[in-house]
């Protein structure tokens, strides 16, 4: 997908933007991109057979769970992050089937507020039109998103996008609620983590890593784990927000010391 900094260039000698699009990737890009995803996501020293618990987004994200972490990250705020929530499992899905057609709408909305945010009101108005039509044919509320109110504000923002500096743009309804990140269970948490880390020019890795440990502690019936915690922390603190990198760096750390102290016995 085209990142949203490209789409928001303005066009060679002037004039005017054609209807902008986001496309998914040619098959080859795609099964690129799968590819290097299994890869991260449980990594192996091919010299010492350690394991670095490197979990990518995809593998283990439901729909449910993607859907509402990129509802909330958006709700909050972070217009731009949103999409990243969503790429992997639209990436994942048979092209114009419901569930893509849902994520690509809902991809291009968002990547319509950002560019009214940053007046880019060409841009804007093809991606809302775009959008739109990815969005129109399905239910009301499909996968528990409101979907009415999306298509409204869609309509308004193609006919007048500087409505964006006279009100808010609207609010996700998933499951109900218009939820923030404070809302958010541990999947959507995990999810947004690294879609914030990312956002906010954290590095990514340690996020990755003390979601895997996470998700390890989860399945071994440590509710109570130090990563499920921080990764909480990690996404509804923020006026703390780089104190609790640190020390969820400093575990992710201690974890991997100790991990391969362990394997280094055998």
């Amino acid at each position: 997908m085209p990142p949203f900094s490209q789409l928001s260039a303005r066009p060679a000698g002037g004039g005017t933007y054609p209807a902008l699009s986001i496309r998914r990737p040619d098959r080859t890009g795609l099964e690129n991109r799968r590819r290097r995803s299994r890869d991260t996501s449980r990594r192996w020293d091919d010299a010492t057979g350690r394991r670095h618990a490197l979990e990518a987004r995809a593998p283990t994200t439901s729909m449910d769970d993607a859907l509402r972490a990129g509802v909330a990250i958006y709700n909050d705020g972070y217009y731009h992050a949103a999409h990243d929530a969503w790429e992997d499992r639209w990436l994942e899905l048979e092209e114009d089937t419901d569930d893509e057609r849902l994520l690509h709408g809902l991809i291009q909305f968002t990547a319509a507020v950002y560019h009214a945010r940053e007046r880019n009101w060409d841009g804007a108005v093809g991606l809302a039109e775009s959008a739109s039509e990815y969005l129109e044919d399905l239910p009301a509320e499909y996968r528990e998103v409101d979907l009415p109110p999306v298509r409204a504000y869609l309509e308004a923002l193609e006919s007048d996008p500087e409505l964006i500096e006279r009100r808010r743009p609207i609010a996700l309804v998933h499951h109900g609620d218009g939820p923030t990140v404070a809302d958010l269970e541990f999947g959507p948490t995990a999810i947004a983590a690294v879609v914030l880390a990312e956002e906010l020019g954290y590095d990514e890795k340690p996020i990755e890593q003390a979601r895997g440990y996470a998700r390890d502690d989860l399945e071994a019936g440590d509710d109570g784990s130090r990563f499920i915690t921080l990764l909480f922390d990690f996404v509804r603190e923020d006026d703390h927000r780089g104190i609790v990198y640190q020390r969820l760096t400093g575990h992710v750390e201690r974890r991997n010391a100790r991990e391969e102290d362990v394997e280094g016995l055998f």
